[in-house]
């Protein structure tokens, strides 16, 4: 049976899974749409919420909670952003490390927007040139990828896990507190 915070768990996951969505290798609209969808998603749980507990003796509970577990503006300011102003702007940084016996040798950063996306294989020859010139037996590198906010320079990687953290942390508190038996939310 469905307890009380089920539609809450319930737009969680679908938060989630547009999360799931957003990778480093598919085009640059696509990880837009999906950050939008996101942001429009996660910003539902706490409406679902507030709908869910509104007629119940935990919504004073909740709205104390809320305040205490989920002071973070940068998420709801996204969904605004996205739902009444325009999509997610942000920057794709790519960085190649080439690490040889002596140590790391910088080697490629690209910083992409969605004017001037490319496929990352685009830079498989630029790469393969590179790592013939250096003339070593083995060469061992790495790639990190991040996606800044345009706006500002925020990493949305780290504000997208406080964020989740946060609403996790209040989804949890509650459950206990309700203490209700809800297979759906447990799965």
């Amino acid at each position: 049976m469905a307890g009380l915070l089920y539609p809450a768990y319930q737009k969680f996951y679908s938060a989630l899974k547009n999360l799931q969505r957003f990778d480093k290798e598919n085009n640059f609209f696509d990880n837009v749409s999906s950050l939008d969808s996101f942001f429009s998603e996660y910003r539902s749980i706490t409406l679902v919420l507030q709908k869910s507990l509104a007629h119940t003796p935990y919504i004073e509970r909740y709205k104390v909670l809320a305040k205490e577990k989920f002071s973070d503006s940068w998420m709801n300011d996204q969904r605004v952003k996205t739902v009444h102003i325009h999509p997610v702007e942000f920057l794709k940084q790519i960085e190649v490390s080439v690490y040889l016996p002596f140590g790391k040798l910088f080697c490629l950063q690209r910083t992409f927007t969605v004017d001037d996306d490319i496929p990352l294989s685009s830079y498989q020859e630029e790469l393969t040139k590179y790592f013939c010139e250096l003339s070593e037996d083995e060469v061992f590198f790495s790639a990190k990828f991040s996606f800044i906010e345009k706006e500002s320079g925020k990493d949305i990687w780290n504000k997208l896990s406080k964020g989740l953290s946060l609403m996790n942390d209040l989804m949890e508190t509650l459950y206990q507190e309700i203490d209700e038996n809800c297979s759906l939310c447990d799965n």
